[in-house]
């Protein structure tokens, strides 16, 4: 309502998310920074569903930005600058250079049935050459366009 003071939904230790985004289902979709984590949150129970965390056996460094396709396809952004300290960085995507798809800071790729895949990031404008961050479809869904960075053929 206007005027009142917003409610806490789901307090920030527990959900841990950045973030967020609704399906073609309305399921809300978050990154979660806390445990590395690509999930649903159910809108009544508040119960967190892991959709992904991991890739090629090796925890996301601290899930960002996402977006999500007609199809239900999902884009996020893994850079490190936000990984919880108390993590091994040894079990972690890591850091990796600017243009590679080897571990690293990267957008992966999430389909519908759960597969991820890493997108090789190329051109990223000098402040984030190592730090994909906020991601958008364009309306054709033909692009993404990231932190500064355009790709294209998603």
């Amino acid at each position: 309502m206007p005027g009142s003071k917003p409610k806490v939904w789901l307090k920030d230790n527990v959900a841990g998310t950045n973030g967020l985004a609704l399906d073609t289902k309305g399921n809300l979709v978050a990154t979660r920074q806390l445990d590395g984590s690509l999930v649903t949150i159910d809108w009544i129970t508040q119960q967190i569903t892991p959709i992904v965390s991991a890739y090629q056996n090796k925890r996301f460094n601290s899930p960002n930005d996402l977006a999500i396709s007609y199809n239900d396809t999902i884009y996020f952004t893994d850079p490190n600058w936000n990984t919880p300290s108390n993590i091994n960085i040894a079990d972690t995507q890591g850091g990796g250079q600017p243009g590679s798809n080897k571990s690293g800071q990267r957008i992966y790729r999430v389909t519908s049935s759960g597969k991820v895949n890493a997108t090789k990031v190329t051109k990223l404008i000098t402040a984030l050459r190592d730090k994909p961050n906020g991601i958008i479809l364009s309306l054709d869904q033909q692009q993404f366009i990231v932190g500064g960075l355009r790709v294209m053929g998603v």
